[in-house]
């Protein structure tokens, strides 16, 4: 994994760009958020805000690409000159998360109005989708995530955290498969190579992509 500094992770949601939009069934819901509902609590955070302001995810993904050399403090202080929004700063240090984003602009778009005209049923899919790849054995505690089942409100919560709270690792995975097939019975143990070197007082480290069930892990990003 590769690892930058990041910026704060809470921050307030941007202005809604839509007065309305259609609610969606359960099931639409489920669908929409398929490919994020495993992310850690603070990264989904960020995007769902984000996706409230499609264009400035998609000027967030032109501005990586036009300084891909910017990183860790560097990216805060020339994303805060530019203007970005807090949970867009966020986002900006996974920029392979930006990216997705700006290639599934309608799916963003969709996203950012499902959760403004209704954000009490995205979270309730996304603990659907939880409980159901707990279920089949693929969201499970490991060297990259600890997840936890919490009480709130009088009801059973599936939290994402990172394992280390000093180092956020997002999933990549099939938003097919792995809620509905059961991890690999026999899996070997995961590791990780670091290297760690030293840029203007940003520690970054590197290693390959491991897996947990049927989530793969690659960059792991600081958290300054």
């Amino acid at each position: 994994p590769v690892t930058a500094t990041t910026a704060p992770v809470n921050s307030t949601a941007v202005a809604p760009i839509s007065a309305t939009a259609p609610s969606l069934s359960p099931e639409a819901l489920e669908t929409l958020l398929a490919p994020i509902a495993l992310y850690p609590d603070a990264v989904l955070a960020q995007v769902l805000a984000s996706s409230t302001n499609p264009q400035e995810v998609l000027d967030a993904g032109n501005w990586l690409i036009a300084n891909p050399d910017t990183t860790g403090k560097e990216l805060d202080t020339a994303a805060t000159a530019v203007g970005f929004t807090a949970p867009m700063m966020a986002l900006m240090h996974f920029p392979s998360v930006v990216d997705m984003m700006c290639m599934k602009m309608d799916w963003t778009t969709e996203l950012g109005d499902a959760f403004q005209s209704d954000e009490t049923g995205v979270l309730a899919a996304v603990q659907r989708l939880r409980k159901q790849a707990t279920e089949m054995g693929n969201l499970q505690n490991s060297e990259q995530m600890k997840v936890t089942t919490e009480e709130q409100n009088d009801q059973q919560v599936i939290v994402v955290q990172p394992a280390n709270p000093e180092v956020v690792y997002v999933p990549q995975y099939n938003p097919t498969a792995v809620y509905t097939t059961p991890a690999p019975v026999a899996t070997a143990p995961t590791t990780t190579t670091t290297t760690v070197v030293e840029d203007d007082g940003d520690d970054y480290s590197g290693g390959e992509m491991v897996a947990t069930g049927l989530l793969a892990f690659g960059a792991g990003m600081l958290v300054n």
